[in-house]
């Protein structure tokens, strides 16, 4: 909405704070606030679905297939 659109202006162009962690925390808090988190997971889940439906798709072999799959849940679950 417009207030949180201004609100974010003023934090990245110093109108509000010059502090590092105050800029941090008023993004993330809108971040949050927007449920940008869930949203981006969400579409994660989404294309890391698609890309085992190809693989399952392919013709490549079960141990092949099996490190892909792999690799695609330590991303899914990976942390900072």
């Amino acid at each position: 909405n417009a207030t949180q659109r201004t609100h974010l202006y003023n934090l990245l162009s110093n109108k509000v704070t010059t502090r590092k962690q105050e800029k941090i925390s008023g993004v993330t808090a809108l971040y949050n606030e927007l449920h940008i988190p869930e949203i981006c997971n969400a579409k994660i889940g989404y294309y890391i679905d698609l890309s085992l439906s190809a693989l399952e798709k392919s013709e490549l072999n079960v141990d092949c297939k099996a490190q892909f799959v792999n690799f695609a849940e330590m991303l899914m679950n990976r942390k900072k």
